[in-house]
C-alpha cells in the first residue's frame, strides 16, 4: 500500500468519525488494485487514479457506515464494482452482506474480489432488484439496504422497501443534485418509508470539493404485497 493512498482515505473519512486499522487500509488498497486490474477486462469504473479512487469510491462508500446497526444483514442494490458494499464490509466485519446486480459479468467480478480479499459473510448474486423483492429468500429480510448512484429515488425506494424488515433502513447515496429525493415524498408514504436523517458533506477530489449527500429512511410498516411492481411499470409510472 502506498502512503498517498492511506493518507487520502484517512483524511477523507475523519469527518465521519472513522479510522482504519492498518489491515483495513491494506485491504482497501488491495481492492483498488483488483478493481483497476479487472477494469481492463470489463468496464467497472472510469475512476482509476489512486487519489480519486480513494476519495470518490472508498471514502464515499464509508460515509454510510455509521447508519448501519451492529450485526446487520445488508443488501446492496445494483452493486456494480462493489461500492459501497465492499469498503463497508472491510470496515465493518460484523455485518453480513449480499450484493445484488443484474449483470452476470459484474457478479463474477464481485465474487472474484471477495475471494481475493478473503472476506467472509459476503456474497454477490445475479438477480434483478424487483425479482429479489418478490423472492421470499430476500423479501423483508434486510436490516439495511444500501444504494449508490444507480437511479432515481422514487424508483430506488420501491425496489428497496420490500427487502427491508420493519424498523430497518434504506441508505441512499447521492451527489449534488437531490431534486429527485424531494420528488420521491409520495413514494415514501405509499411504501411505509420515512426519511429520518440526511447528511451533506464534501469530498476533496482532484477536481476540487465534491458535494455529496446521504439520505436515511426507516421502514415503519410491512410493504404491501403488490410492491415491487414490474420494472417497466416502476419506470413508466413512478409512485
Amino acid at each position: 500500500m502506498t502512503d498517498s493512498f492511506k493518507n487520502a482515505v484517512s483524511s477523507a473519512i475523519k469527518q465521519f468519525g472513522v479510522e482504519l486499522t492498518d489491515l483495513q487500509a491494506e485491504k482497501m488498497y488491495d481492492f483498488y488494485k483488483i478493481v483497476v486490474d479487472y477494469n481492463k477486462k470489463i468496464n467497472l469504473t472510469a475512476i482509476t487514479d489512486e487519489y480519486d479512487f480513494a476519495v470518490k469510491h472508498i471514502a464515499d462508500s464509508i460515509s454510510g457506515a455509521g447508519y448501519i446497526k451492529k450485526n446487520s444483514l445488508v443488501f446492496d442494490l445494483g452493486a456494480g464494482a462493489g461500492f459501497p458494499s465492499v469498503p463497508l464490509k472491510i470496515l465493518r466485519d460484523d455485518i453480513e452482506t449480499v450484493m445484488m446486480d443484474a449483470l452476470e459479468k459484474r457478479v463474477a467480478f464481485l465474487n472474484y474480489a471477495i475471494n481475493e480479499l478473503n472476506l467472509e459473510n459476503i456474497a454477490a448474486v445475479h438477480i434483478r432488484a424487483e425479482d429479489a423483492g418478490k423472492n421470499p429468500v430476500y423479501r423483508e429480510k434486510a436490516d439495511a439496504v444500501v444504494c449508490r448512484a444507480v437511479g432515481k429515488t422514487n424508483v430506488l425506494i420501491e425496489l428497496a422497501a420490500p427487502l427491508i424488515k420493519k424498523n430497518g433502513v434504506f441508505i441512499n447515496y447521492k451527489g449534488k443534485d437531490v431534486t429527485d429525493v424531494v420528488e420521491a415524498a409520495s413514494s415514501e408514504k405509499k411504501l411505509n418509508m420515512k426519511m429520518i436523517f440526511k447528511k451533506e458533506f464534501l469530498l476533496n477530489t482532484s477536481d476540487g470539493p465534491a458535494e455529496r449527500n446521504l439520505f436515511v429512511y426507516e421502514k415503519t410498516a410491512p410493504t404491501a404485497k403488490e410492491y415491487p411492481r414490474n420494472f417497466s411499470q416502476i419506470k413508466k409510472n413512478p409512485l
